[in-house]
């Protein structure tokens, strides 16, 4: 069993969330979009996802703080796919749910992407 080498480190994947939320934070819609690998823009546009972002901040505002909810980690013989569920407070104390999948492939150089995000607001 040594050949498979040490468990990956997931304190890498919560920085990658953390980066993001702190890119929700400051509102900055070109950093969020670098989050999201090519799996997640199989099913969705990159201009539809642009225009989806500025319309969630056009109608809630800037994000004064987030919650973190749950996290899950999945491990199958490709990848390990982690959950993480987290709410986004906005002006006016506006709440919105995210459930955001990401995604670490078993190659080492693949790098930890984003590839699915519910947004469920309210």
């Amino acid at each position: 069993m040594t050949a498979c080498g040490p468990p990956p480190d997931d304190t890498e994947v919560d920085k990658v969330v953390k980066n993001l939320i702190a890119a929700f934070q400051q509102g900055d819609i070109d950093k969020i979009m670098t989050f999201y690998g090519k799996d997640f823009y199989k099913n969705r546009d990159p201009e539809e996802w642009r225009r989806e972002l500025t319309g969630l901040f056009s109608k809630y505002g800037k994000v004064h703080s987030f919650g973190m909810r749950n996290k899950e980690a999945d491990t199958r013989f490709s990848a390990k796919f982690y959950i993480y569920q987290f709410d986004t407070i906005h002006d006016n104390h506006k709440r919105i749910k995210h459930i955001l999948t990401l995604i670490r492939p078993v190659n080492d150089s693949d790098r930890i992407v984003v590839v699915g995000h519910l947004i469920k607001t309210q």
